[in-house]
Order: C-alpha cells, then structure tokens, then sequence
C-alpha cells in the first residue's frame, strides 16, 4: 500500500541520515586550569578558548590543549 511504501521510505531516510555531530569546545578557568565541554556556552567562572567551530573530536580538542600555554593543566 502507499501507506507503507511511505513508512518504509522515511525509516530508511532515517536511518541513512547521520546524527548531528558532537562538537567540543576548549575552556579555561580563572585559575588556568582547561578542559572540554560539548555546549557552545561555558559556565560561570570558564572562558571558552579556541576557535568559535569548536572541535570535531575530542582527540583534537585534547591536543588543541596540550599545546596551549595558558592551560596549568587539563581537567576532563
């Protein structure tokens, strides 16, 4: 029937489409500590460092981190 042609169509499109990507933005905190977080906006008392596109992966946010200066360590 149409019905179910139409039903089968949407959960192969479903199904074939990827998940929204996870996105990871660096931060600092007042005393120099840094880490990762998954929401655009930081908390109260973070800066968010890095580029404004976040990373893609943690791998890349974790060595964006290792490699900046300002961070007195990593927090995860």
């Amino acid at each position: 029937t149409v019905k179910r042609s139409v039903l089968v169509a949407l959960l192969v499109v479903g199904f074939a489409t990827p998940a929204a990507a996870a996105k990871f933005y660096t931060t600092i905190n007042t005393v120099g500590d840094c880490g990762m977080i998954q929401n655009p906006t930081p908390s109260a008392g973070m800066k968010r460092i890095g580029p404004d596109e976040g990373y893609d992966s943690r791998e890349a946010a974790r060595a964006a981190l290792a490699d900046n200066k300002d961070c007195k360590g990593i927090v995860e």
